[in-house]
């Protein structure tokens, strides 16, 4: 109630309800729509520490054999660097360095004048007498039954397609196939049906 002695507000006038009515909502709403963005750009924004995780088995001539987690993408010098590196014995012209790693894959460091030793125990050691056609196999089976990477079965795949089915075993020394892949694989395939 006013007394005489008082003006009455200005912002009291019927004539600013509109007004301050007006100047509520736009400002509930812009902060609405200010929490709204806030949400989708945190939704949209990948989260930073989403790297996916291997496992990987190392062993031969390393300072500390034992299986590693890496993070994903890693490669054959990831695993040796968290192995702790070569021993003085090892042969290390015997690993390809840059060779992409998968989860649950082995890895042997040779040591020097075993090199050829271990490649013909690797050969006979996971031939359980299943023998892949590489004629008819696909992708995943040459991964798998093989333990060949991705790029090696696609390798495979990819000269079958371009060149026709191979004629025998040798032929896959036309590929960007390493001696020492196919020295462990040539035993464990076949090229007839």
């Amino acid at each position: 109630m006013q007394t005489a002695n008082q003006k009455p507000s200005v912002l009291a006038h019927p004539a600013f309800t509109p007004i301050m009515l007006a100047m509520a909502f736009i400002s509930v709403t812009a902060g609405t729509l200010m929490l709204i963005s806030y949400r989708q750009t945190a939704q949209s924004q990948p989260a930073a520490n989403t790297t996916s995780v291997i496992e990987v088995y190392i062993t031969g001539a390393v300072n500390k054999p034992g299986v590693y987690k890496l993070n994903a993408p890693a490669r054959v010098i990831d695993a040796l660097q968290a192995a702790g590196g070569f021993t003085a014995n090892a042969d290390t012209s015997g690993l390809n360095l840059a060779q992409p790693l998968s989860d649950g894959e082995q890895i042997t460091a040779p040591i020097l004048g075993q090199q050829n030793q271990a490649i013909s125990m690797a050969t006979t050691a996971p031939n359980t007498g299943l023998v892949v056609n590489i004629n008819t196999a696909d992708e995943k089976t040459l991964q798998k039954e093989l333990r060949l990477t991705k790029k090696d079965a696609t390798e495979i795949i990819n000269y079958r397609n371009l060149h026709g089915p191979y004629h025998a075993i040798s032929d896959l020394l036309n590929i960007p196939l390493s001696k020492r892949v196919y020295d462990r694989i040539q035993s464990m395939i076949t090229v007839s049906s």
